[in-house]
């Protein structure tokens, strides 16, 4: 899941975008520039070019592209 400029959760901590709650997938790690963060704080702020790693039931997932 990459964020970008339209995503709506730009700018919100991981708990804010509740993506656990909604949509049921637990991030697992993120890729931001060069740097691979695993299991990263409920506190970590979603930037712009940030790359989840998420990991839920497969039907959750393909909801992702819809976001």
């Amino acid at each position: 899941l990459k964020i970008t400029s339209q995503s709506p959760w730009l700018g919100q901590s991981l708990m804010e975008s509740r993506l656990r709650e909604s949509l049921g997938i637990l991030v697992v790690g993120l890729e931001r520039s060069h740097e691979r963060i695993l299991n990263p704080s409920p506190h970590e702020i979603l930037h712009e070019g940030d790359l989840l790693w998420v990991v839920g039931p497969a039907g959750q997932l393909s909801k992702l592209d819809q976001h």
